[in-house]
Formats: structure tokens, sequence, C-alpha cells
């Protein structure tokens, strides 16, 4: 990628992009420490620790959580709680839960965020299941 790319790319100006543009042909990390590919999978294993923990609390398989779109009341209800535990817990976008989750789009990770939000019987369920988590 050449520096132009990357003036556009990030605030901070010219100096910025070209700090962070030789870092990157460095090889040096850029963010905590880790490489983003690093902190990408540690993500990850966290997502997939409380999908597995969400799963088998509602009594459905993780496989149905994350790419059902269609399903039981049962699947929504995970769904749901899946995207609130995300945006709740771990500061997730939208954009991601809904990538994570495979919705049509983020604000579809919204929708649910609000409905789980409204629903007093879904956010006991969800109290409940944070306590076993954390």
């Amino acid at each position: 990628m050449t520096l132009e790319i990357y003036k556009q790319r990030f605030i901070g100006g010219t100096a910025f992009a070209e700090r962070v543009l030789n870092r990157i042909k460095l090889g040096v990390p850029i963010q905590n420490g880790k490489s983003p590919e690093a902190n990408a999978k540690k993500k990850d294993e966290k997502a997939y620790s409380i999908l597995k923990q969400v799963a088998e609390y509602f009594g459905i398989s993780p496989e149905h959580i994350r790419a059902g779109r269609y399903g039981k009341k049962t699947t929504a209800a995970a769904r749901k709680a899946m995207v609130y535990i995300l945006r709740e817990r771990f500061p997730w976008p939208y954009c991601e839960i809904a990538q994570y989750l495979s919705l049509k789009n983020s604000f579809s990770a919204y929708l649910m965020y609000r409905k789980a939000n409204k629903d007093k019987d879904l956010m006991a369920r969800i109290e409940v299941l944070l306590n076993r988590i954390f």
C-alpha cells in the first residue's frame, strides 16, 4: 500500500500515516503490543466460549445461534442474548456482532439489542446467564 492510501484512511495527517506505514513495513505490532491477528483471534476465542455457554443454557447448538436465520423461539432468544452480552460486556460494535452472528446488517444487531432490553423475561434469563458466566 502506498502512503496516499494511508493518508485517506487515518485521522491525524501525514506524520501519523507515515509512522503507521513504517511500523507495518518493519513488522512492529500496532495494537496492545500484539499483532492485530492475535487480538482478533483472542476476541473470537472469548466470543466462542460465551457462545457455547449461551447455547448450553438455551439447550441448542452454537451453530444454530450463529447461523440460524429461521428457527424456534428459543433460537431467537439465544441470539438476542448473545447480541446483548457481546454489546454490554465486550463493547463490540454492531457491525462486528452482525458479522459474527451472520446477521444481514448492523441494524439487525441493533434491533435485537433493543428487543432484548425491552423483554423483561429475556433480561431475567440473561442476568442468570451472566451470573453463570462471570
